[in-house]
């Protein structure tokens, strides 16, 4: 299989505090615009990595990012989920 991996495509261009004391609507405006696409789009569809899915905050806002930019398809993988 031959799926490339872009490492870099995403940067955080916000400080954010950590999420781990925080309700899911704090999660969510700690997290509004704390991401933008690094570099030229390549594919039409994206596949987002996190370690842990607990409010899905980052994944929904790095996803959105990537949306906005063009992707069609974006799917969230996490090694482990709070719910």
């Amino acid at each position: 299989m031959n799926i490339p991996v872009e490492l870099h495509l995403l940067k955080r261009v916000k400080y954010t505090q950590s999420q781990t004391t925080l309700s899911k609507e704090e999660r969510n405006v700690n997290m509004e615009d704390a991401f933008e696409i690094n570099q030229p789009k390549s594919y039409n569809s994206a596949g987002l990595v996190d370690d842990v899915l607990a409010t899905r905050s980052t994944a929904n806002s790095c996803a959105s990012v990537l949306l906005k930019n063009g992707f069609e398809h974006v799917i969230a993988l996490s090694l482990a989920t709070s719910q």
